[in-house]
């Protein structure tokens, strides 16, 4: 059997977790596997005591999907990536 979809988490708290590392392979995705994935692991941490998750998407398919398992998009994010300073040699 070959897995579908994973899932972890960037940061775990007592009470909240940040899930990252959610990826499905190209062949897979748009069938419903991630969220199903991330809803399965968040149960799991639920029963240990989980109140709250966050996460951060960059796209429109991973931002429905974590909709669909009941997400709700709080604010924006930019990432900026800075080149270094160019120097006179």
């Amino acid at each position: 059997m070959k897995p579908v979809a994973r899932t972890g988490f960037n940061a775990v708290l007592s009470d909240s977790v940040q899930i990252g590392g959610v990826y499905t392979p190209p062949k897979n995705r748009r069938q419903g596997y991630g969220g199903l994935a991330v809803a399965l692991h968040l149960q799991e941490v639920c029963a240990q005591g989980v109140q709250k998750a966050i996460l951060f998407s960059a796209n429109e398919y991973a931002l429905r999907a974590y909709r669909g398992i009941g997400f709700e998009q709080i604010g924006h994010y930019t990432l900026i990536i800075l080149a270094p300073p160019e120097t006179e040699d």
